[in-house]
């Protein structure tokens, strides 16, 4: 839990009583082989711009600045890639606000049709 409450940036405590909170006690055996994988080697930017798969990169207005790099670098260097913020939340937005990252992703796949 401490975990999450890490990643989302949530005050000591503030993952218990989350709706998400038996998924997150659930999967909670994940983390540490995880987070104890040997890194994977490095990706550059010409890399990247060989997918040419349509690519939706999604960033919380709120997140950690080494998510925003991360996320800012992939939809600039992937060929087809956008990159869009969503307003309010960090790396929780998926969970805070499923709907207006459905439509965001609806938008996009608009876009690309």
């Amino acid at each position: 839990m401490r975990f999450i409450e890490a990643v989302f940036a949530l005050k000591d405590g503030g993952a218990v009583g989350e709706a998400g909170e038996v998924v997150w006690r659930e999967n909670g055996r994940t983390i540490a082989p995880f987070l104890a994988m040997k890194a994977s080697d490095p990706i550059d930017c010409q890399t990247l711009g060989t997918v040419r798969t349509p690519t939706l990169v999604v960033q919380g207005a709120e997140s950690f600045t080494q998510f925003s790099i991360m996320a800012e670098t992939v939809g600039s260097c992937v060929a087809n890639g956008l990159t869009v913020t969503m307003p309010g939340v960090n790396h929780d937005g998926p969970y805070r606000k499923p709907e207006q990252l459905a439509a965001m992703i609806r938008h996009f796949i608009a876009l690309t049709d």
